[in-house]
């Protein structure tokens, strides 16, 4: 939610065909071991990255304020 607040429906879609075209890489038995390493560290990183970000986001967000809400209803019994 924090990477869409940031970059919209273009950074969600962007992480997630990121991250599954590194899985696919890091799978594909014909790329060598040092593609396949480097495909898997880059699904890794994106993920720590978005993470971060979305960690990073919750914490500076703390609202300082407090509101208090109240209600009022009136209940009226028919006899």
């Amino acid at each position: 939610i924090q990477v869409a607040a940031l970059t919209g429906l273009w950074g969600i879609g962007f992480v997630m065909w990121w991250v599954a075209s590194c899985v696919v890489a890091a799978l594909a038995p014909a790329a060598s071991r040092n593609a396949r390493m480097r495909a898997g560290m880059g699904a890794v990183a994106m993920l720590v990255a978005m993470l971060g970000f979305a960690a990073w986001r919750l914490v500076a967000d703390t609202p300082v304020a407090e509101v208090r809400v109240g209600l009022l209803a009136e209940r009226r019994v028919e006899e």
